[in-house]
């Protein structure tokens, strides 16, 4: 619907406090999948409702959301961030820069837990051929990702955090 032929999703509440939530999803057409938009879909109708455009990149974005009703994506390559976005218009409104990712990106997956990002990666090394799947921890507080895991036998595709999952932990 409404031109999102592939897309990164997240749930992310609808206010602080409130059971309420929504889904948002991030794409495009599978032609340009580093150009694509927010959007949302009614989870009653399954309607697709476009927000507006996000930034341009090699590779469209995962999703997470907070229980503050806080969007996040994730964007891997060789220009890495990670962006709060405005869920009505798609736009950054915070944005952290990472370190450039210098391997063909095969999969990735965001999610938000406990005050925590996690941000899991794997690429190729076209030299050796070889996958490397990571987990990071990302911190919005320094602006970081640090290994956590490295070299992992597995390709992680999703990860899916209920908003109801604790906001900070200790």
């Amino acid at each position: 619907q409404m031109g999102f032929e592939t897309f990164g999703m997240g749930f992310v509440t609808d206010a602080v406090g409130t059971d309420s939530e929504s889904l948002y999803i991030t794409g495009g057409s599978h032609l340009t999948p580093g150009k694509g938009n927010v959007g949302s879909i009614d989870k009653k109708t399954l309607t697709v409702t476009p927000h507006g455009p996000l930034p341009v990149t090699e590779y469209g974005p995962e999703l997470t959301g907070t229980g503050r009703g806080e969007l996040y994506a994730y964007f891997p390559g060789s220009t890495s961030f990670v962006a709060r976005l405005d869920k009505s218009s798609g736009m950054p409104v915070t944005q952290w820069s990472l370190m450039p990712l210098s391997e063909t990106v095969r999969a990735w997956a965001f999610a938000h837990w406990g005050g925590r990002f996690y941000i899991f990666v794997t690429t190729l090394d076209p030299m050796t051929g070889q996958n490397n799947s990571q987990v990071l921890l990302f911190s919005p507080m320094t602006g970081t990702a640090t290994p956590l895991l490295d070299h992992l036998p597995y390709t992680i595709v999703g990860a899916g955090v209920s908003t109801c999952a604790p906001i900070l932990i200790g």
